[in-house]
């Protein structure tokens, strides 16, 4: 058996290029690259069957454990809160309603404005186009264009 293993080595080793060449050194980055490859598969092989070093599966912090219990709160107490709570929400709507008011008078005054501004650009279209044939008649009859 022995002899079989060593005529073996024998011929592979006719077989393997010259330690000295490229074909050589390829081969072994080739060899080196598939061990280290095979070793990080076995690896995490073996990984998929070992307990988990910590608790990474647990939800931090727990939800359904209590820390502390809340102080429980008095009728009379709730009721000041609901009322203070009343008092604030009608301020914060009187506030509104005034810039609300403010608002619309302002858009009013615009509103005016504007159709002055409008009634203003009419009157004065209507005057230019009351004269306008009245110039361009006198304006051929200067330059002769007409008799």
């Amino acid at each position: 058996m022995i002899a079989n293993l060593s005529a073996m080595a024998l011929a592979a080793a006719e077989i393997l290029p010259d330690p000295q060449s490229f074909q050589a050194i390829g081969w072994t980055v080739v060899i080196l690259g598939a061990l280290i490859t095979g070793l990080n598969q076995a690896l995490k092989f073996a990984d998929r069957f070992k307990p988990p070093r910590t608790r990474e599966n647990l939800i931090q912090p727990q939800p359904l454990m209590v820390s502390q219990a809340p102080e429980p709160v008095s009728v009379k107490a709730f009721q000041d809160h609901v009322l203070r709570s009343a008092d604030e929400r009608k301020e914060i709507f009187n506030k509104l309603d005034d810039l609300n008011d403010g608002i619309a008078v302002r858009v009013e005054a615009l509103r005016q404005e504007t159709k002055n501004d409008f009634i203003g650009v009419h009157q004065r279209m209507n005057i230019i186009a009351e004269k306008m044939p009245r110039e361009v008649i006198e304006l051929l009859k200067t330059t002769g264009a007409i008799k």
